[in-house]
């Protein structure tokens, strides 16, 4: 049934996004909350042995354990995404670090606001921003070019080509977040010597924060926030796509933006969401 739904894709390269897909292609084919818990577990000790071998870092399907949701009796499996009042939280505690700290050490929490503000407006994968270069990002167009992912080998961390060959893409973004990352850009010093956007500094190179330093400084701003729900860093990814569709955005802009393998993946993976926008346009329609 995955082999169906993944077809040839190497395991290696796979990532969570294909696994929201398959969970979301199961549940829109009406399959009861019993029979996807068993797909997911299946699944998931399959990916613990690849983990084992060291064919993969972590296992992906893990996360979907954390974030359900029982509604009315029912395990319910979704993505999450933010509330204005919980991304409103997330700033304040991250502005309040940046006001003070951000002409210190290069700290990933020192600098995590432009850090979290860029990934929820562009929907980059967490690998994607730890991997961006200076030289990706045109201030003059407003405009950041994703061409690398971070990712964990075992126990080291490699530069890749984006995740499919749609993730090769040009975002464009708004001007206060063009404003803020030049003034990010003048606190960093040489960045022809420090050519990564986030990094830490030693012996003379700029080398990306670890993967790990992402997950700890949300979580440590989650705290700072109020915020105690299970929700990861990459969950942004899916609240940027939740701002677009609720916007109206077209489901292609929606897949380039976020550089979907194709417009099927997005429809799997967002399928509740844009169904839900459907039929609140419908009610619109049929109450005028």
């Amino acid at each position: 049934l995955v082999g169906n739904f993944l077809g040839d894709i190497p395991v290696s390269i796979l990532t969570s996004d294909h696994f929201d897909a398959l969970v979301s292609s199961w549940r829109s084919k009406g399959l009861a909350e019993r029979t996807i818990r068993t797909r997911i577990n299946t699944t998931s000790n399959m990916l613990d042995w690849c983990v084992y071998k060291g064919i993969l870092s972590a296992n992906l399907l893990s996360y979907h354990k954390k974030t359900q949701k029982r509604i009315g009796g029912v395990v319910d499996i979704h993505n999450d995404v933010l509330s204005q009042a919980e991304h409103e939280a997330l700033k304040a505690a991250m502005l309040s670090v940046w006001e003070t700290k951000r002409h210190q050490a290069p700290q990933l929490n020192n600098h995590f606001y432009p850090c979290y503000l860029l990934a929820y407006e562009t929907g980059m994968r967490q690998g994607e921003i730890a991997a961006l270069k200076w030289s990706c990002v045109n201030l003059a167009t407003c405009t950041i070019t994703v061409e690398a992912n971070l990712i964990k080998r075992t126990h080291n961390l490699e530069l890749s080509t984006p995740k499919t060959s749609a993730g090769f893409r040009d975002i464009v973004v708004s001007k206060d977040l063009r404003n803020l990352l030049v003034e990010y850009k003048g606190l960093c010093g040489d960045t022809n010597r420090y050519d990564f956007v986030f990094c830490k500094r030693e012996k003379g190179k700029g080398l990306p924060f670890s993967l790990n330093s992402y997950k700890e400084g949300f979580d440590a701003f989650k705290k700072a926030a109020g915020l105690t729900r299970p929700f990861r860093f990459h969950d942004i990814r899916h609240t940027n796509a939740s701002l677009m569709i609720a916007k109206g955005v077209p489901v292609p802009v929606i897949t380039a933006r976020l550089g979907h393998s194709s417009v099927e993946v997005t429809y799997r993976t967002y399928a509740h969401m844009l169904n839900e926008h459907k039929e609140k346009y419908q009610a619109v329609i049929e109450a005028l």
